[in-house]
């Protein structure tokens, strides 16, 4: 089967965000650096920029984002996603306030807009 592959930001600027963010888990060891990237339609994260996606998660799936302080931040999902069983939101930790307040405009940014 044909595999998706990352979008040139260059050549799509649909591409509201992107870069490294920490998948924040119950057990530090866990925790994951991963490529995010944002459009106006998704969500993808990827092991690596450049690499094959993990997962992905629909704009309208989701339902909430919420400020944690410093500098993580939470996604509450319509879904599940990635590997995790019965698991709707996402821990992430960006690297610096800067970053994680951009990543949340982002987030919260109003797509309904957008042309057909």
């Amino acid at each position: 089967p044909a595999q998706a592959k990352p979008m040139d930001v260059s050549e799509h600027p649909e591409v509201l965000a992107e870069g490294y963010l920490t998948k924040v888990k119950s057990s530090v060891l866990a925790s994951r650096t991963r490529f995010f990237r944002l459009t106006a339609e998704k969500l993808v994260y990827y092991e690596e920029h450049a690499g094959k996606p993990i997962a992905s998660v629909a704009r309208e799936d989701i339902t909430s984002v919420e400020d944690l302080g410093k500098t993580k931040f939470k996604l509450n999902l319509a879904v599940e996603i990635g590997r995790s069983k019965g698991k709707n939101n996402i821990v992430l930790d960006a690297s610096n306030q800067r970053v994680k307040n951009r990543w949340l405009s982002a987030l919260r940014a109003d797509t309904s807009h957008r042309p057909p």
